[in-house]
Formats: C-alpha cells, sequence, structure tokens
C-alpha cells in the first residue's frame, strides 16, 4: 500500500525501547526520551541544520571505494556497523520527540532520511509505525515522501518490480525526461538497481543518464550518472560493453574523490576482463598507476593471476608481476611473487639475470610484503630457508590488531607446517 498519506504514531515505550548504553548519546537520549522530557532528547540529539543532515547521510552512504572497505577487518566494519546503528537509533529518537514537541520541520527530515541514508532495519520499524498511526495528534506527511519511504524500502528487500514501478509512476518526469536530478547517490544507485533488475527497458535509461552527464555542469552529478549508466549498460548483455566501458572511462574522468575515481577504474578493468585478457592487462598496464587505494583492486589482479596461469602464460605473468609490484597491494605482491619466483624455479620462463639471483628476489618479495597472504609469505621463507625463530620474531612484531601471538601453541604451529610442509593448512589456521 503506498504511504499517499501517512500519519505519525505517538510512539509506545515498546517502540523506543532501544538497547542502547548508557555512556552513548543514543543511550542517554533514550533515558530522557522514557522520562518523556522531549526537550533533553533534542538537545542530546540536536537537530542540524536540514542540509548538514543531507551531507552526513550521503558521506555516510557506502559508495565509492568505502562499498566495500578493503582495507577494514571484520572487528573493524563491526565498530562501523555499532556507530551507524547508534546513529540512526538517535535519529529516530530525533524524529519522535520532533513529533512530541510538534516541530514543523519533522516531515523534511523524515523525508531526507529515507533519501540520503542508507536504508536499515531501524528505517523499517519507524515507517511500520507510520503505516500504523491511530493517535490523535496526526502531522500527515506528503504523498512524494511517502512514495520515497516505499520506493526505497522495497529497493532494501530486493523487490525490483515493484521498485520500478513506483520509480515510473512516482519519479520519471515524462515532460522533461529527467528523473534524478539533485538526488542523493543513495536514492540514484538504488533508481539504477531498479531499472537494472526490474525492467527489460534499460537502454532508455543508460541513454538517458549518458546524455545528462554531457550535458551537465556539475562533476559530482555527471559523475553519478555516467557511472550508473554504465552499470545499465553493462548489465544490458556484451552487445552494450563499448558504451559501458565508455560511460566507466567518463566517470573515471569526472570524478572528484579517490573513492569514486576507483570504484569506477574497477569497473571499467573488469570489463575489459570480460572482453579478454589482454585488454585486462593492457588497461591495467595504462592504469594502475592512477588508482589510489591499491587493495580495491586485490579481487581483480587476482583474477587475470588465475587466468594467466591457467592459459600457462608464464612469461605474460613474470612481465605483470615486475610491473604491479609498485602500485599493488602486499596481498597481491606476496602471491605474485612468490609464483613467479617458483616459475623460474622450475624453468618455466628463463630469466635475463642471473637465474638464482631472480628466484631470490622473487622469494624476498614475497617474504617481505608484511601486510602479505601468511600462505605465500611461509613458502617463500620456506624456500628461503628462513628460521622458524626468525619468522616468528617478524609475524609476532605487528601492531596489536595482528591475529599472530608468539605463545606457545603458534611457535609450535609454525613448526610443524615447516616440518610438514603443509602449508595448505595455513588457510584453516589463520
Amino acid at each position: 500500500m503506498k504511504l499517499k498519506k501517512i500519519t505519525l504514531l505517538i510512539f509506545t515505550a515498546v517502540f523506543v525501547s532501544i538497547s542502547c548504553s548508557s555512556e552513548t548519546e543514543a543511550g542517554r537520549a533514550q533515558k530522557a526520551f522514557e522520562k518523556k522530557d522531549y526537550g533533553r532528547v533534542l538537545k542530546i540529539t540536536g537537530v542540524p541544520p536540514l542540509d548538514d543532515f543531507k551531507n552526513w547521510g550521503s558521506e555516510n552512504y557506502k559508495f565509492g571505494s568505502k562499498a566495500r572497505d578493503p582495507q577494514k577487518n571484520n572487528a573493524e566494519l563491526a565498530d562501523e556497523n555499532i556507530l551507524l546503528s547508534q546513529k540512526n537509533k538517535k535519529i529516530e529518537l530525533m524524529l519522535l520527540s520532533m513529533q512530541k514537541v510538534k516541530d514543523i520541520r519533522l516531515s523534511d527530515y523524515i523525508a531526507a532520511w529515507y533519501e540520503y541514508f542508507a536504508i536499515t532495519d531501524i528505517h523499517i520499524r519507524f515507517a511500520s509505525y507510520l503505516r500504523n498511526t491511530t493517535d490523535d495528534t496526526i502531522i500527515v506527511i506528503p504523498a512524494q515522501t511517502g512514495n520515497m519511504i516505499d520506493f526505497r524500502l522495497s529497493c532494501y528487500k530486493r523487490l525490483w518490480t515493484d521498485a520500478y514501478r513506483l520509480l515510473e509512476n512516482n519519479f520519471v518526469k515524462t515532460e522533461t525526461t529527467v528523473f534524478c536530478l539533485d538526488r542523493a547517490p543513495a536514492f540514484l544507485i538504488d533508481a539504477t538497481n531498479s531499472i537494472i533488475y526490474g525492467t527489460s527497458n534499460r537502454i532508455e535509461y543508460a541513454s538517458l543518464l549518458s546524455n545528462e552527464a554531457n550535458r551537465i555542469n556539475n562533476k559530482t552529478t555527471a559523475f553519478l550518472f555516467s557511472f550508473c549508466s554504465g552499470k545499465i549498460y553493462d548489465k544490458s548483455g556484451s552487445e552494450y560493453r563499448a558504451q559501458a566501458l565508455e560511460q566507466f572511462h567518463y566517470a573515471m574522468n569526472s570524478a572528484q574523490t579517490p573513492a569514486h575515481y576507483d570504484y569506477a577504474l574497477w569497473y571499467y578493468l573488469t570489463l575489459n576482463k570480460k572482453n579478454s585478457l589482454r585488454d585486462a592487462l593492457d588497461s591495467t598496464r595504462e592504469y594502475a598507476s592512477t588508482w589510489f587505494d591499491s587493495t580495491w583492486y586485490d579481487d581483480f589482479l587476482d583474477d587475470i593471476s588465475k587466468t594467466m596461469l591457467e592459459n600457462q602464460l608464464w612469461d605474460t605473468y613474470y612481465s605483470m608481476y615486475t610491473f604491479i609490484l609498485p602500485y599493488a597491494s602486499d596481498v597481491i605482491n606476496s602471491k605474485y611473487a612468490y609464483i613467479a619466483g617458483r616459475l623460474i624455479q622450475e624453468q618455466l620462463i628463463i630469466h635475463s639475470k642471473t637465474t638464482d639471483n631472480a628466484i631470490e628476489q622473487a622469494f624476498q618479495t614475497a617474504w617481505h610484503s608484511s601486510d602479505g597472504q601468511l600462505y605465500y609469505r611461509l613458502m617463500a621463507a620456506d624456500k628461503l630457508h628462513i628460521s622458524s625463530k626468525q619468522i616468528l620474531q617478524e609475524l609476532t612484531h605487528k601492531n596489536e590488531n595482528w591475529n599472530i601471538k608468539a605463545d606457545k601453541n603458534t611457535i609450535k604451529t609454525i613448526e610443524n607446517l615447516f616440518k610438514t610442509q603443509n602449508f595448505e593448512s595455513i588457510h584453516y589456521i589463520y
């Protein structure tokens, strides 16, 4: 059911029974709300200027290289999710208290919360209570805000056909055919996905977005339009691959942040890989020196590594190894370097330098890739005849986030690995 006219419920204590630590702002706001001290809640949460509120939502929406957080471990991601949850709980309490004090700005903040922010379970809960309001104190939510809520929630639930229908009926301006000017990235990405997965009429939208990207002067908006156009072309079949590549390339040139540039370049490289390995290698050689976050490309470089090995392109592999050393992450360098050393060792390639020196250099590179894959580092250390004591000294002097401890069990495990040569088991231990 569409939210053409939605009213705001006076929420019960059950709704606002949020598990927050008393040390957090959300926890203090929770306690104040339970005491019906709504003015105090708003002092704790604050009601930022609407534009600042929208900007916070856009800046914290996971788009660009933030979308995969390649450098972050699970603990860091969990901490981020806790902070995001606390932020949304604060916003929830802010909106509830604004309703209680009859703040006339309430509907504007609800609209912004659903357009500019990543959708969470808290948004779903809030919308559910909006639908079931029966209170005398009624605040009418504009129909367009209701449409936005329905659209974003449909996308969150991956109900793409429903989402596209809502997009087409409520946001596509047929008189101008411009349906997303001045829209938040969160909305635009959802709109793109609803077009990709919710309709067969994709190409019209891809063309529209690419035309608008070329027409407008705002480079951030141009980036978003061309990137989304590229995604639609990419999902429309191999016959549109040239257009997709063109749009991702345009997005790279329009990017105003390193994260956006890396995002567009990653799509450009992986799409070239769909064309051929040669295209992937050529585009890597052309653009590797321009990327910002090397870890963002780990999966792409790992993929072409497998393809080169499967096709027994030994010389190509070694050439790519030496090329990417300055640009790739330790994760990639540890793998490429170890395999390159083994290729020479097995005489699958003939190196122009002294063979022994080239082999040792490759294994040293793998071993000294301090943030590299432990599997390849240990195998390289074995080839270099490094003692288990020296290995442990190197591995355990890392910062407190490192997951290897210099305890007896670890020492025993490492020593056993070298005794049995069962390095594969390292994948299951660490």
